[in-house]
């Protein structure tokens, strides 16, 4: 069998000359509609889940987004009596250790309706985050901490970064990271409180 990493890697290559099958390829770009507001700039002052934080931009006053990373679905963590889901905590605490508190740059790339939500929210938006150079999403999916959507070849609503996730999702499989493993993550014996005072510090 191939490796799907190099496989991954020819298409992509394929894809930015336009060769074969690709020559009518069109690179997906950012939407630009009102509703998209494109990118910004902002500090996390929340990590909900591996796969979902929030981030107070810097306008006057700021405003507080919740995002949801683009293309990836990290596991659930439990509500009330429920169990996490292997590898849910782990994720969170990833991205909360690294992003709580910082700066990072927000680019949407699609938003989905809600019909039927209960929190208030009419509308989901999926982000792709960076801190610094390195991009949140892709850095979960290469540790094994969150897997890849698998989107049809004509939805368009998906992340800018498709390729390299897809590209970090297949060595974190082939090097049986986090939830591409054959062990269980770590037991924890003690509630974490550290999640709670962190995000109380970052929204000050």
């Amino acid at each position: 069998t191939k490796d799907p990493e190099l496989l991954y890697k020819s298409e992509r290559i394929a894809k930015e000359r336009r060769q074969r099958i690709w020559k009518d390829y069109v690179a997906p770009v950012r939407p630009t509609g009102a509703a998209s507001a494109a990118e910004f700039v902002g500090k996390v002052t929340e990590v909900i889940s591996g796969d979902f934080l929030v981030v107070k931009d810097s306008a006057v006053p700021p405003v507080e987004h919740r995002i949801a990373l683009s293309s990836i679905r990290a596991p659930k963590l439990g509500r009330r009596d429920e169990k996490d889901q292997p590898w849910a905590y782990e994720a969170r605490e990833f991205l909360r250790t690294r992003l709580i508190g910082r700066k990072v740059t927000v680019g949407i790339d699609y938003i989905r309706p809600l019909p039927n939500a209960t929190s208030g929210e009419t509308e989901r938006v999926f982000a792709s985050v960076s801190e610094g150079q390195n991009n949140v999403a892709v850095a979960l999916v290469a540790n094994g901490f969150a897997a890849v959507m698998k989107h049809r070849q004509d939805d368009q609503d998906r992340s800018l970064y498709y390729d390299d996730l897809i590209q970090a999702e297949a060595a974190a499989a082939r090097d049986k990271k986090g939830l591409h493993g054959d062990t269980a993550p770590p037991t924890r014996h003690i509630n974490d409180v550290s999640n709670s005072s962190a995000t109380a510090q970052a929204k000050q």
